[in-house]
């Protein structure tokens, strides 16, 4: 029994764990299915060739760390089709387990070696000891300090005073006034309108003053109407979470992103459109106001065609 048991516990050691297949392939064969190419997901998910080339092939090397391959792969899974959340567990099923860390302690021959600086405490202590010596001299001058000696000039000797007594202070004599000459009063000037004084004491006095006319400001203008947006008007209605990528006919970008369910995007921009819609049946597209039939452009659930307004018909083609 004991050899049995012997050769059992050498077959479960000898097991070796096969590693599953990563997300890759079948990514690859959905972007097929879709008639997408490389550069095309490379530029929808905005990453470049070689990133997408690594998911595809589950090359781990090429690729960054793993909390970024797992935003990859959704956005990628939702392109085409795929539930994301199944991909990124297949992912993490193939990821190598992480490996800790080993700790060693550092020889204590290379120890850091330590350089101290001066210490507050020998600072204190030297201006202690020239504290110490300036108050020894001081004592030893008598407890005066010649001014003079240090700085090098003789002391100033005091302003020699006068016997005579200074002068009383005589105030000036305020100035004399002159009224001013009266003005004569010619018959020019008799028949004139009052001033304003004259007025003012003509109001208070109870006779009526006379009207200053009042000036209205002028209204200031109107400001001129917006402009009107040129362009066709691209509305699209959403019921699920679906990518959605509108180019105008610029390749401008107007809409690059993951829409959510419930709600609408209105773009406006010169045609024609190239639009590609991740999930079609989910989205609802209107030109102008008018609904745009886009079924016959599905293909395992994803939409890529050319939408225009040609003299007032809507027109849609393949890309």
């Amino acid at each position: 029994m004991n050899g049995e048991h012997d050769n059992g516990a050498d077959t479960t050691q000898g097991e070796v764990h096969t590693p599953q297949p990563g997300p890759g392939s079948r990514l690859a064969k959905a972007r097929a299915a879709a008639n997408l190419s490389i550069e095309q997901v490379a530029a929808s998910l905005n990453l470049t060739i070689g990133v997408v080339t690594a998911l595809e092939r589950d090359d781990a090397e090429q690729l960054p760390a793993s909390v970024f391959v797992r935003g990859y792969i959704r956005n990628y899974a939702r392109l085409v089709g795929l539930r994301d959340e199944e991909l990124v567990s297949q992912f993490e099923n193939t990821r190598a387990p992480d490996v800790p860390l080993e700790l060693r302690p550092r020889p204590a021959s290379e120890a850091p070696r330590v350089h101290r600086g001066v210490s507050p405490r020998s600072v204190m202590v030297v201006l202690l000891l020239v504290g110490a010596g300036f108050v020894a001299w001081w004592w030893a001058q008598g407890g005066r300090i010649d001014v003079a000696g240090l700085t090098g000039s003789a002391p100033l000797a005091p302003a020699a005073q006068s016997s005579e007594p200074a002068p009383a202070f005589v105030a000036p004599a305020p100035p004399v006034q002159v009224p001013p000459p009266a003005e004569p009063v010619t018959p020019s000037s008799a028949g004139a309108p009052p001033s304003a004084p004259d007025a003012l004491t003509a109001t208070e006095s109870g006779t009526t003053a006379p009207s200053v006319p009042v000036v209205e400001p002028e209204p200031a203008p109107e400001p001129p109407p917006p402009p009107v947006p040129s362009g066709h008007k691209l509305s699209l209605a959403l019921s699920d979470d679906v990518w959605v990528e509108v180019v105008d006919d610029d390749g401008s970008r107007l809409v690059f992103d993951m829409l959510r369910s419930g709600t609408s995007r209105e773009v406006t921009g010169e045609g024609p459109f190239l639009v590609l819609l991740g999930k079609a049946g989910a989205v609802q597209v209107e030109l102008d106001g008018r609904s745009v039939d886009h079924s016959a452009f599905e293909n395992k659930g994803i939409a890529r065609f050319v939408l225009d307004d040609q003299e007032g018909e809507i027109v849609t083609r393949a890309p």
